[in-house]
């Protein structure tokens, strides 16, 4: 239910930039294939950046990736990604450990988020 209300907004907005956390923190199979849904999706132009050009060195460029197949090469590399990040999760990473860390990078993003000083 979450998901589907996070979807509707970023498809309102028409983009979403999750770069460079996203590489970091979503490895969950539902999420990822939710965002490559969306992706692929023809009907609506929504940008993605949600890898950037600090993976450049694994082949992903800079290329913002939009659904209308404006850059193809940006959407397979988009594809080859989403791929990587699936294989992440295969149980050699302890979900505890990522929550700490992101619970320890973005205390002050949360806390204002939720208003607490």
């Amino acid at each position: 239910m979450v998901m589907d209300h996070i979807m509707a907004d970023i498809r309102k907005r028409g983009s979403f930039c999750y770069f460079p956390n996203f590489a970091d923190f979503v490895i969950e199979p539902d999420f990822l294939e939710t965002f490559m849904f969306l992706a692929n999706q023809e009907s609506k132009t929504v940008a993605l950046e949600l890898f950037g050009p600090g993976i450049a060195a694994s082949g992903i460029g800079s290329r913002r990736m939009a659904t209308r197949g404006v850059d193809k090469g940006a959407k397979n590399d988009f594809k080859h990604a989403m791929k990587r990040q699936m294989v992440r999760n295969d149980g050699s990473i302890r979900i505890e450990n990522m929550i700490h860390k992101f619970l320890s990078l973005h205390a002050a993003d949360i806390l204002r988020c939720l208003d607490v000083q």
